[in-house]
Parts: C-alpha cells; sequence; structure tokens
C-alpha cells in the first residue's frame, strides 16, 4: 500500500491529483485555487474540475467570506474563494479489537478526533460477544457524533494479530482461544450497512502517523508497537512495506527477540523472550510475582484498593508505587532493546513507538529507548540522526489508524460520498 500514490495510467493520475488536493486541504485547512496551483503544480483548469467534482460529491465546500481570516490578502480588497474540507457533513469511524480491549473513534475528514469509546473485553469473551460489544459501542459513538449534524462514510477496523485484508478476516487473535476466520468486514457491514476496511492493527498505526502524527511528512521511518505483542511496520520511501500479500500481521515482529538475562518461558518455546517481559500480559504476570514475595505494606495497600488490571499499573507508576517503579525500569530497559533491534533491522532514522505499554514506560522509558539508539553510532554515525519518539495520537495510533483507513479511501476514490448526504 502506497501512502503516497503515484500515478502509472491516466486513471492513477486522475486518483493522485484528487489525493493531493484533499492531502493539502486537510493538511492546511483551507485554501484558495491560486495556493493549490502552487503547491501541486497543477494547472488552474485541472485544479477548478478537481475542485467542481469534490464539491458536487459533497466533500469540499468554499469557505464563506466571513468566515476566512486571510490577512494581508483581505486587506488588498475582496478575498479569493477560499475552499475547505466539509467536516461537518462527513464523519468516519475506528475501532480496534484486541486481546483485551476494544477501543474506538469517530473522526471528520480533517482527522479530528470528535468521539472516544473504550471497554474491557476479556480473553475468554466468546466470538459473538466480542462482535456485538464492538458494534454496540461503535453505534454509541455515531449517535453522538452523526445523529442530526452529518453523515458516516464508512468503517475501519484494526485487528491484533493476523488479518488476511482482502477477505476482511481475523484469522488469530495471541490470546483469545478459538478466535479463527472471524469474518469481521461482513459482520459490521451487515450491522451498519456501509463500507468496511480491515487491517492489521500495526499497519494503520503507521498510516495514521504518517497522516497525523510524529511521521507526517517523513517518507521512511519505523513504527513500534508494544501492547499484547511487540510488533514494527516499516515505511520506505512512502510505501507501507508489507509481509507477502496474505496474510498481513507477520512482518516486524520483535516479541522473539531475547532479552538480557530473561528467564521466562515463552510460548514460542524459548527462554527469555521480549514478549515474556514487556507486553501487557508480561507486566502484569510480573506484578503477581512481585505480590507474591513483597513484604511492603505501602504496595500491598495499593494493591489492596486497585483491581490488577494494566490501567491501574500505570496509575500505580503515577503515585510512585515501588513495585511499579521497580517495574518500570526494568521495562525501560528491555524497551530500549525492541528500539535498538528495530532502528538496526530498517535503518530507521525516525522510530514512532505506541501502545498502551509505551504509556506505562513514560518518559523514563523514551529515554533509555534513546540511549539505546545513540550506542549504535559506534556502529556506524548514520544512527547518531536517529531519532526515537513517543506517540502522540489519542486515544491511540491503532485506533486512530483504523478511521484513517476510511480517510484514505475517501481520498483515493474507492468511497465516492454522495450529495446531501
Amino acid at each position: 500500500m502506497m501512502l503516497y500514490p503515484s500515478p502509472r495510467t491516466p486513471a492513477d493520475v486522475r486518483r493522485s491529483n484528487r489525493y493531493a488536493v484533499l492531502s493539502l486541504l486537510r493538511d492546511y485547512g483551507a485554501l484558495s485555487k491560486s495556493e493549490l496551483v502552487e503547491l501541486t503544480d497543477l494547472t488552474n483548469t485541472t485544479i477548478t474540475t478537481i475542485l467542481d467534482d469534490l464539491m458536487v460529491e459533497g466533500l469540499v465546500r468554499p469557505v464563506e467570506e466571513s468566515e476566512q481570516n486571510r490577512g494581508a490578502e483581505a486587506s488588498r480588497g475582496r478575498p479569493a474563494a477560499v475552499y475547505s474540507l466539509d467536516n461537518e457533513r462527513w464523519r468516519v469511524a475506528g475501532l480496534q479489537i484486541a486481546s483485551d480491549t476494544i477501543t474506538s473513534v469517530m473522526m471528520n475528514l480533517s482527522g479530528d478526533v470528535l468521539e472516544v469509546g473504550r471497554l474491557h473485553a476479556p480473553v475468554e469473551m466468546p466470538i459473538a460477544e466480542v462482535l456485538d460489544s464492538a458494534a454496540s459501542l461503535l453505534a454509541g459513538l455515531i449517535q453522538r457524533a452523526v445523529h442530526g449534524r452529518g453523515r458516516l462514510l464508512g468503517i475501519g477496523v484494526a485487528l491484533e494479530g493476523l488479518v488476511d485484508v482482502n477477505a476482511g478476516l481475523s484469522l488469530w487473535m495471541l490470546l483469545r482461544d478459538n478466535w479463527n476466520n472471524v469474518p469481521i468486514r461482513e459482520f459490521f457491514e451487515s450491522r451498519f450497512a456501509l463500507p468496511v476496511f480491515v487491517d492489521y492493527r500495526v499497519y494503520a498505526a503507521a498510516l495514521a502517523e504518517s497522516y497525523y502524527g510524529a511521521a507526517k511528512g517523513v517518507s521512511d521511518f519505523a513504527y513500534l508497537n508494544v501492547d499484547t505483542g511487540i510488533a514494527v511496520a516499516s515505511v520506505a520511501s512512502g510505501t507501507l512495506v508489507r509481509s507477502s500479500a496474505e496474510p498481513g500481521g507477520i512482518t516486524g515482529g520483535l516479541g522473539h527477540v531475547m532479552t538480557a538475562g530473561g528467564h521466562r518461558q515463552c510460548y514460542c518455546g524459548s527462554v527469555g523472550c521480549l514478549q515474556t517481559e514487556i507486553t501487557t500480559q508480561a507486566l502484569l504476570t510480573q506484578v503477581r510475582e512481585l505480590l507474591a514475595v513483597s513484604h511492603r505494606q505501602d504496595s500491598q495497600s495499593f494493591w489492596q484498593s486497585y483491581p490488577l488490571t494494566f490501567d491501574s499499573l500505570i496509575a500505580a507508576v503515577h503515585q510512585n508505587e515501588p513495585l511499579a517503579l521497580h517495574l518500570r525500569d526494568r521495562f525501560a530497559a528491555n524497551l530500549g532493546i525492541a528500539v535498538r533491534g528495530a532502528t538496526l533491522l530498517y535503518s530507521a532514522n525516525k522510530v514512532i513507538m505506541g501502545g498502551a505499554a509505551i504509556r506505562f514506560g513514560g518518559d523514563e522509558a523514551l529515554n533509555s529507548a534513546r540511549r539505546a539508539v545513540r550506542r549504535l553510532s559506534l556502529l556506524h554515525q548514520l544512527f547518531q540522526s536517529a531519532e526515537v519518539v513517543a506517540s502522540s495520537l489519542l486515544p491511540d495510533s491503532a485506533t486512530v489508524g483504523a478511521a484513517t483507513l476510511v480517510i484514505q479511501a475517501v481520498m483515493d476514490g474507492q468511497i465516492t460520498a454522495s450529495v446531501g448526504g
């Protein structure tokens, strides 16, 4: 998948031009025809044709003079006609389904998050109940963000595990027993009567970062996700590097890279994998182990007051609970191994870290990862400029990425909006 389409045929040229205009309006908010001509190097006639088509479709609207604040341009007389995305009319939905949670967002065409929903979905929850819960969560967000104010263009679903993108199937999920070949696209298309786009969550997250996050305007980067698993998506020259055609979700797996001094048995059969150290489930296992041997009254008191969940572990760090701080230090050291591996494997000059576990690690883990990458400069000075950042997208990159799948489909013409929606 090209993050930025390149033209090969006349149809590709039209698609690329449409994509360029919509991208610029997304990034700048509002632009005149002359500004679009200057930014794209397309002719005035081509820009006029594209804008006319997009206005007929209802995706773009002329900005009223009363809305414009064009500064010096306005002072020279009547301002030029300005165009923007119609963010009042259109909405897109994103849904992430993982081994322990379901998260959803509603966004407008500019990528602004309008509504967020999240619920706990235990690993033992039956498939039908997971899907019904996800649909109910999404329906509530749609009611709040769309009812009476616009129309929903489509739904994107980001999935943990292996994904058959073309068939819209969730093939496998790490911690969910009997989760095989689940017809995600069919279920949500039937429930909502809308186009549904399905992808591996790390790929969706990389797309979101390139559109709205730390990789905006960056053509080469790696996105590292640390959650129930550890995986990397790599973007090279604006192209998302996928595995073979199907299934998706097997590139960049770092969960079975060995740690220094790890001793836990991994489900892969090895001992000391990163999967057993820095994933959300591994961290909760370590909390249980520490509580079983710890005699610290302050720790025992905290965990008697809070349920043993990952959200509680993050709260424990914020309250300086000793066991949680110990785990954070260990996590930070092992995260450095993961980031170092991603940098070396992909020759990445920018690594973006996301996922629930990154929220637990905080600045201490981020700084540890940066130090690990800086040490690579001993191998080659190229790594001196490698940048490591934490994702700032909320509620998380993958859920925003799910909605971005729909926005991308709108921009390259896979979804055509209708007038009066």
